[in-house]
């Protein structure tokens, strides 16, 4: 939690451009591909459906947004359930619109999954990780929060990911633990070998791993890979109140994830009743509006303590409510 001025620091967010010359894309003639309007298909005539014009028209809106900067980055902490301390921060990527809204990233990150400009907005995105935490060191008591990055499949398949974060780390002076990859349990299996030896080598570097989106117990993991962190899809929090299947899933997963050795982390908290229940059922930390909505990274020091005092507020309201033993 901060301590003293509650004012975080605020390294200045890149452009895009910076991160688009690192990965596969290190050539002048690929930075022109990233930021170059999408063609519309040869031999396309007038009556061409209009949902393909609409995507052709928000590809080359978003390849502007990124090129120029017009993306921007918002945090979301987690917090123990044990004591209610920070316990790491979700970097997401948001694209503010012309009239102060900000896209939901439902809107447009499959769009950049589906081409390779899912690999620079990545890579951007860890760059703005790793100056944050150079920066949280002088505001927060001990050791910062783990910063935690959403990769795809195909930013896991990029060559020279590995060497990406090599050069992030020394620019920036992360140390082993302070950075996480958020990867969904089903992209893994789904990853080539190379793309396994690249992901190992970044784990072995001091990068943790957690696995995201997780609905099952069935956490069947590559040779190697292995998760400090498992984090529960906020569909299976939203049933915990209304449904028994929920509860049960919940705890195989917290069971499952103790097994191997990770911390498990219930995601989408939006009320008390939810909060309580997965705790109860063994989870270790949770995030969620209840305890703090993604906002800009400018706001997070406000975050983490509105996050902790209304965390702690809670638990103090559950012990007092539990009788003496």
């Amino acid at each position: 939690m901060a301590r003293g001025d509650s004012r975080p620091p605020r390294p200045a967010t890149p452009p895009l451009r910076g991160a688009a010359s690192v990965i596969d894309l290190r050539s002048r003639r690929a930075l022109a591909d990233l930021v170059a309007e999408p063609r519309v298909p040869t031999g396309a005539g007038p009556d061409v459906r209009p949902q393909t014009l609409e995507r052709l028209r928000m590809e080359a809106e978003l390849r502007q947004a990124a090129a120029t900067g017009a993306l921007a980055v918002h945090v979301q902490p987690g917090f123990s359930l044990a004591d209610g301390e920070p316990e790491g921060i979700e970097l997401l990527v948001r694209w503010p619109t012309a009239t102060g809204d900000v896209r939901p990233a439902a809107d447009f990150l499959p769009l950049a999954e589906e081409t390779e400009l899912i690999v620079a907005v990545g890579a951007w995105v860890l760059d703005v990780a790793c100056r944050q935490l150079d920066g949280w060191r002088g505001w927060t008591s001990g050791r910062p929060p783990r910063a935690w990055v959403n990769l795809a499949g195909r930013e896991l398949r990029a060559e020279g990911l590995d060497v990406h974060l090599r050069r992030l780390a020394a620019r920036w002076r992360v140390r082993p633990g302070e950075l996480g990859l958020e990867v969904r349990h089903d992209v893994l299996h789904l990853l080539p070998p190379e793309a396994l030896d690249r992901l190992r080598r970044v784990l072995n570097s001091g990068v943790a791993l957690a696995l995201d989106d997780v609905r099952t117990a069935d956490l069947a993991l590559p040779v190697g890979v292995r998760p400090v962190l498992v984090k529960i899809d906020r569909g299976v929090t939203a049933g915990l109140a209304t449904s028994a299947a929920s509860r049960a899933r919940m705890a195989a997963v917290v069971e499952r994830a103790h097994a191997v050795g990770a911390r498990t982390h219930a995601c989408g908290v939006e009320d008390s009743e939810q909060l309580r229940l997965a705790r109860d059922l063994g989870c270790d930390a949770a995030s969620g509006y209840l305890l703090s909505p993604p906002g800009p990274v400018e706001e997070l020091a406000g975050r983490l303590a509105q996050g902790v005092a209304t965390l702690r507020l809670l638990l103090d309201q559950e012990l007092a409510g539990r009788p003496e033993v």
